[in-house]
């Protein structure tokens, strides 16, 4: 009995219903890729995010002042760079928990002196500056800049080493728990020589919906609720 072939009609749709599932398959493959990189994209924006609040949180515990007036090496000052008077956008302090530059601490080779010429002064009170607006005029992108300076000089405007903290930032402002409630202006060399209690700090990256939010209490505030601040 002769055995019957198939016709050309069916090798025509076996050929179509290939070409179907090789397109299913294909698109497929590439929807899961795409979500695989989104989910990798936020990722490492995530991992960046909690990189720099744990920055900022190391540095703004240990922000110091100096209870002597006549000190200008020390302050804690938040301003808006619009000169408006919007919340901060702003924050220059001195710290004494600035990170020693690893470099410096594994070098064996060179004496004191040269390493303090290669990787600056190591220690003791740095100032830090986080903004929006770099001082350095070739710093153009978008986000959050920070400034460190070791040690403090006593300019507060300049100086030091500038570097994109987190790309992207479009927003951001700081509050200041003062004992009995948020404030938006703190100035210790025109007002008190405290630091607050607690340092808010909003900010926006480009692309999310929600605001990112960060509360870092300060190790060496004295104001409390039964001492608050009384007057900025």
């Amino acid at each position: 009995m002769k055995k019957r072939g198939f016709t050309v009609v069916e090798l025509v749709l076996v050929a179509f219903m290939t070409t179907v599932l090789v397109m299913a398959l294909s698109t497929s493959f590439s929807a899961a890729a795409s979500t695989m990189r989104r989910a990798s994209d936020l990722d490492k924006r995530l991992e960046r995010g909690r990189s720099t609040e744990n920055r900022l949180t190391t540095l703004l515990q240990g922000a110091y002042v100096s209870t002597d007036i006549a000190d200008t090496l020390t302050y804690f000052v938040a301003s808006n760079t619009s000169g408006s008077a919007q919340a901060p956008d702003t924050l220059v302090f001195t710290t004494t928990s600035a990170p020693v530059d690893m470099a410096a601490m594994d070098d064996t080779d060179n004496d004191w002196q040269t390493k303090n010429e290669l990787y600056g002064p190591q220690g003791g009170l740095t100032e830090v500056s986080l903004s929006l607006t770099p001082v350095g005029a070739d710093a153009t992108a978008q986000g959050l800049y920070i400034r460190t300076q070791t040690p403090a000089d006593g300019d507060r405007t300049q100086g030091g080493y500038e570097s994109l903290l987190l790309d992207k930032v479009t927003q951001i402002q700081f509050e200041f728990w003062n004992g009995t409630d948020w404030s938006t202006t703190w100035d210790t060399t025109t007002g008190t020589r405290r630091i607050p209690a607690l340092v808010r700090i909003t900010y926006t990256v480009d692309g999310e919906a929600t605001s990112r939010m960060l509360t870092v209490r300060l190790d060496q505030s004295d104001v409390t609720t039964a001492n608050p601040v009384q007057q900025l």
